[in-house]
């Protein structure tokens, strides 16, 4: 059974307003056979049963909604490298398998844009993505931070932009 709130936070979001739906896939009634069975279509779900389906394996997927209602739905559309904190990351698994997990990330950008060009998903994804700080300390802790991606996770794909250049990009002071 779903919570009301998380419905009314699905139905009124803009990803909800601004997409056109194919018609909902039937019930499963009765019974089904697969080499796998798949719950939850979101991200992790349908990846899994392409990956599957590419391996020859025959797969179902369940869903109490449909593909993408539920965090899949709300996140955003953001595709970033990394984790939510690289150094607890790294104080949890050690250099080396932290190091493993962030390459992992960005490999898992790498197949999302695979995805897209191979499936003709019709998404505008703009690649990249702008961390912006808010005071002379932020930028200071961003700065480090943007030293430890290259130094701990050889991760080059990032740079510092000066406060008057961020315009290019936002347009907000």
């Amino acid at each position: 059974m779903t919570n009301r709130h998380e419905d009314a936070m699905v139905q009124g979001s803009w990803y909800e307003a601004s997409v056109t739906r194919e018609p909902d896939d039937p019930v499963l009634t009765g019974e089904a056979s697969a080499d796998v069975c798949i719950v939850g279509a979101g991200y992790a779900g349908l990846s899994a049963a392409l990956e599957l389906r590419r391996r020859g394996l025959s797969v179902i997927v369940l869903e109490a909604h449909r593909p993408g209602w539920g965090a899949s739905g709300r996140n955003g559309g953001q595709v970033l490298a990394g984790y939510a904190n690289d150094e607890e990351m790294v104080r949890q698994l050690g250099a080396e398998r932290a190091r493993a997990a962030w390459d992992l990330s960005v490999e898992g950008i790498d197949l999302l844009r695979r995805r897209i060009e191979e499936h003709h998903i019709d998404c505008e994804f703009v690649p990249g993505y702008l961390h912006a700080a808010t005071s002379p300390r932020k930028a200071a802790e961003l700065g480090r931070w943007v030293d430890r991606l290259r130094r701990d996770f050889a991760y080059e794909s990032v740079s510092m932009v000066e406060a008057a250049a961020t315009r290019q990009w936002i347009d907000s002071p």
